[in-house]
C-alpha cells in the first residue's frame, strides 16, 4: 500500500474474524523473539492465622433531648386533637338538641299567637262578660255625657327667687340625705 506521511492506507477489503493479520505486509516485519517458557510452580497462598479479636461491647446510644421534647410535643398535640374531637361531638349534640327545642318553641309561639288573637275578639269578650260574669249592656238612661266649658290647664310654679342657686343646691342636698 502506498504510504502517505506516517499513515498507511487500509486495504480495499477488510478482514474480519479470527484470521491472523499479515504483519509482513509492510516489509518491516521482524521475527518474534523466542522465549523459553518453563512453567513455574505456583506458590500456595499463605494462610494467615485469623486474629481473634475480643468481642467489642456495643455502646448504648442515649436519646437526645430534642427527640424527647419532640415526642412530648407530639403526644401533647395528639391529646389536644383528641380533646377537640370530643368537644366537637359535644357541641354537635347540643346543637341538635337546641334545634329540636327551637322547633318546639316556634310551634308553641304559633299556638300562643292564635290564642292571643282570639283573646281580643270583641264578640268573645262580650259573650264572656255577659255569660260568665253576669254583666248587662247599659241602657240609654245610664249613659251621661259631660260637656266641659272650661278647658284643662296646668301651671308651673317656680320656686321663690330668693337665695338663688346656692339655696337650690343646699335644698337638693338636704332632700337627698332625708
Amino acid at each position: 500500500m502506498p504510504r502517505r506521511g506516517n499513515e498507511y492506507e487500509y486495504a480495499s477489503s477488510a478482514v474480519y474474524g479470527n484470521v491472523a493479520y499479515d504483519l509482513n505486509r509492510y516489509g518491516n516485519a521482524q521475527p518474534a523473539p523466542e522465549y523459553d517458557y518453563e512453567p513455574q510452580p505456583q506458590e500456595q497462598p499463605r494462610i494467615r492465622p485469623v486474629k481473634r479479636t475480643q468481642a467489642v461491647e456495643e455502646t448504648r446510644q442515649g436519646l437526645s433531648l430534642f427527640a424527647i421534647v419532640g415526642f412530648g410535643a407530639l403526644t401533647a398535640l395528639m391529646v389536644l386533637i383528641l380533646m377537640a374531637y370530643v368537644e366537637l361531638t359535644s357541641v354537635t349534640a347540643q346543637t341538635a338538641q337546641l334545634r329540636e327545642e327551637l322547633a318546639e318553641a316556634v310551634e308553641t309561639k304559633a299556638q300562643l299567637e292564635i290564642k292571643y288573637e282570639n283573646a281580643f275578639d270583641l264578640e268573645q269578650v262580650e259573650e264572656y262578660a255577659v255569660g260568665t260574669l253576669g254583666m248587662v249592656k247599659p241602657s240609654e238612661e245610664q249613659i251621661t255625657v259631660l260637656d266641659g266649658i272650661r278647658s284643662d290647664k296646668a301651671e308651673i310654679l317656680s320656686g321663690g327667687g330668693e337665695g338663688g342657686i346656692l339655696r337650690t343646691v343646699l335644698t337638693a342636698v338636704l332632700e337627698y340625705f332625708r
